[in-house]
């Protein structure tokens, strides 16, 4: 899936702003060959404007509703 695909899903998806957001940025950070992702939530956090605590609240809410699933701290975004 191309990079405009995925954002293109994500914006039309009904999840809140705040959510989206942090999607967004995940989706800025894939690899382009896999659906992976390795960014710190520092640099989420920096990216997005948000707080570290309030970043991490959010990738639980994402990862609570299916919408990722995290290994040892790191993201993989579903298709």
């Amino acid at each position: 899936m191309e990079l405009w695909q995925r954002l293109a899903a994500i914006k039309a998806s009904r999840v809140e702003p705040a959510l989206r957001l942090v999607l967004i940025m995940l989706a800025e950070h894939m690899a382009p060959d896999r659906l992976t992702c390795w960014q710190a939530v520092e640099t989420i956090a920096d990216e997005t404007g948000y707080c570290e605590r309030q970043t991490r609240d959010i990738l639980n809410e994402l990862e609570a509703r299916g919408l990722i699933r995290r290994w040892w701290g790191e993201h993989k975004c579903r298709d």
